[in-house]
């Protein structure tokens, strides 16, 4: 699949069509580019728990809202104490998740992060660093919030999973403030 800088015309297996020469033969044949990439994002964003109980309408509308990013290793995704704007998805690679300078989880394909800053509207909890470069997909906070307010049970599995992710976070500086 190849489109123009401008997008008015776009190859498909070597046919060229323009838009300008016939508007619904662009439209499909765009469409029918784009059917692979909205496949693989419904995997992606089927493969994140609080995501997957999502109704198939809603999903849809996620998928088209994705960002790709790619980060190569070494980078941080977001950063512990700074403002939350959008959640993450892996696609693929591995990540860090540090919280005070602490390594407490890693995560991979499928595993989503920025939920509690998103959520709660309170500073991102953890720094997530990448291990290894990594293809992410993220979604503004807006669409986020949107699709898990709209759907019950997507909505409570979020709020308990980003509860268990404060009580380990508040285990943890407590183990250290004892110790």
């Amino acid at each position: 699949v190849v489109m123009s800088r401008d997008e008015t015309s776009i190859g498909v297996g070597g046919a060229i069509v323009m838009q300008s020469d016939a508007d619904e033969e662009y439209q499909e044949t765009l469409l029918k580019a784009q059917a692979p990439m909205r496949a693989i994002t419904h995997v992606v964003l089927r493969s994140v728990p609080m995501l997957s109980l999502l109704p198939p309408p809603t999903l849809e509308s996620l998928a088209r809202a994705l960002i790709p990013e790619d980060a190569p290793a070494g980078v941080e995704v977001v950063t512990q104490g700074d403002e939350g704007d959008r959640f993450y998805v892996i696609a693929d690679g591995e990540a860090d998740v540090i919280a005070d300078e602490t390594i407490v989880a890693t995560l991979h394909r499928g595993d989503g992060f920025g939920e509690i800053a998103l959520m709660y509207d309170v500073p991102r909890t953890a720094t997530v660093r990448t291990r290894t470069h990594v293809q992410l997909y993220a979604l503004e906070r807006d669409n986020f919030i949107v699709a898990l307010t709209g759907h019950l049970p997507a909505q409570t599995l979020a709020q308990g999973l980003a509860a268990e992710r404060l009580a380990e976070l508040e285990a943890l500086r407590a183990s250290r403030a004892a110790g």
